[in-house]
C-alpha cells in the first residue's frame, strides 16, 4: 500500500528516477501498484497515455483497467483509434 499511496502522489515536475517509478510500477506484480502509476499519469500528453496506460486496458484485474480507463478518458479525442 505504500508504494502505491508514493505514485499516486507524485506530480510534476518530474524527474528521472520518478519517471522510471512509475513506468516500473505499471509492470509491477501488484496490482495497487499499478495502480497507484496510473494515477500517477493523470494529466499527462495524450501520446504517453496511450503508449503507457494504454497497455493496462488489458490488465487481468478490472480496477488496473478501471483506473487505466479514468486516466485515459479525457485524453480520449487525442489517443489513437484503437485506445479511444
Amino acid at each position: 500500500i505504500a508504494r502505491a499511496t508514493a505514485l499516486t502522489l507524485l506530480r510534476a515536475p518530474l524527474d528521472r528516477d520518478d519517471m522510471q517509478a512509475i513506468n516500473a510500477g505499471l509492470r509491477d506484480p501488484d496490482p495497487l501498484v499499478r495502480i497507484g502509476s496510473v494515477r500517477a499519469m493523470r494529466g499527462w500528453p495524450a501520446d504517453w497515455l496511450a503508449q503507457l496506460a494504454g497497455q493496462l486496458l488489458s490488465d487481468p484485474v478490472r480496477g488496473v483497467r478501471t483506473e487505466a480507463v479514468s486516466t485515459l478518458a479525457p485524453a480520449r479525442n487525442s489517443l489513437p483509434s484503437q485506445l479511444a
